[in-house]
């Protein structure tokens, strides 16, 4: 899998905003990119990384596409304890 990243602040792109863009001086459009610690796009392939990154008009000055591997992590006590609670004030 690979994913967008910043070069400089290592947050991962999980968005673009196209409302905003600005003109490079090849003449292409960059739009702002929306960045975050915790939340990312991830590509099957780095065909469709490479692709995706022209279309969000992604700067390679600032921006680079890097291979990551997707680990999940599940602790269910949260949820358990959750609807452990809320059955507990239906019963009441």
């Amino acid at each position: 899998m690979f994913a967008i990243r910043h070069k400089k602040t290592k947050a991962w792109v999980y968005g673009t905003d196209y409302r905003c863009h600005h003109k490079r001086k090849d003449g292409r459009r960059s739009y702002s990119q929306c960045t975050s610690f915790e939340r990312a796009l991830t590509f099957e392939d780095l065909p469709n990384a490479r692709f995706e990154f022209d279309i969000r008009g992604c700067s390679p000055r600032y921006y680079e596409i890097v291979e990551v591997s997707l680990v999940a992590h599940c602790d269910y006590t949260w949820a358990i304890g959750s609807e452990e609670y809320y059955q507990r004030r239906i019963v009441k």
